[in-house]
């Protein structure tokens, strides 16, 4: 009895540390500022654009917009999106938007690329699938939001897509998207993980598939984790970071920004 109020104490403790941190300014100098999009490569980028109260705000979608065109990603992951009018909303901004495929509150925007929508990964989640023409090579892209509360979830959710990315060939493989892992690389106590050793063998399992192409940017959510990701596989890392910046309103994550090179 006596660990299990310990347990709750601690559970109470971790949400009100995070529910004071969200919605918090950003504090310090632009920090990352994403360089030129390389001219031959690929830029891609993650983003959820919910908060700790719900999904994305229709008020928020001209700024993610504007920011996205500044970016001028060739590929784009988004998650906690509403529903599908903020995805149509977004599509009008952007204007030049080639194609986007969308499940739940996933979308991956794809522009100037020939794409086509691939089979979805059954993995009890928003997830996507896409097959891409770039640079005359062939790229499978997949974008997921992963369960935020159990590591077993998380554990069978991204086993399952990163088994359906890989499962076809392909000259290069991307997976991104709010994977909700921490793998603790700072050897921190983690008090939003009901399993963090479970995570860390889930994450290391990914790593030695994929490489983590964000592994020295830093933080990507309020406060202070690491939950937002790229893996890759038949490309190699030019830059990347994150756009402390481009966080609005009470969003609670912040964009990462990858540019790629082919091996």
């Amino acid at each position: 009895m006596a660990e299990r109020r310990v347990e709750a104490l601690l559970l109470a403790l971790a949400l009100g540390c995070a529910l004071l941190g969200f919605g918090l300014p950003e504090f310090g100098g632009a920090g990352y500022v994403p360089p030129e999009r390389p001219d031959a490569g690929l830029r891609v980028v993650t983003w959820n654009l919910g908060s700790p109260g719900g999904r994305a705000r229709d008020r928020d979608l001209k700024h993610v917009a504007v920011a996205l065109l500044e970016l001028d990603a060739d590929v784009v992951c988004l998650q906690e999106l509403a529903g599908p009018e903020q995805l149509a909303e977004l599509l009008r901004l952007m204007r030049r938007l080639v194609a986007s495929v969308a499940d739940g509150g996933v979308a991956l925007l794809v522009r100037r690329l020939e794409s086509e929508p691939a089979r979805a990964p059954e993995v009890g989640r928003p997830a996507v699938l896409v097959d891409l023409r770039a640079s005359g090579a062939q790229v499978r892209v997949a974008g997921l939001h992963a369960s935020p509360w159990s590591a077993r979830a998380r554990n069978a959710e991204l086993g399952a897509c990163t088994g359906a990315l890989l499962a076809d060939p392909a000259d290069a493989y991307l997976l991104l998207g709010d994977l909700n892992l921490d793998p603790l690389l700072d050897g921190r106590s983690d008090l939003f993980s009901d399993d963090a050793h479970l995570d860390l063998e889930t994450y290391n399992a990914l790593a030695e598939r994929m490489t983590d192409c964000g592994l020295e940017a830093g933080p990507t959510a309020e406060p202070d984790r690491r939950l937002d990701y790229v893996f890759a596989r038949g490309l190699r890392v030019l830059a990347a970071g994150v756009w402390t910046s481009r966080r609005v309103g009470d969003m609670d994550h912040r964009p990462l920004v990858v540019d790629l090179a082919w091996d």
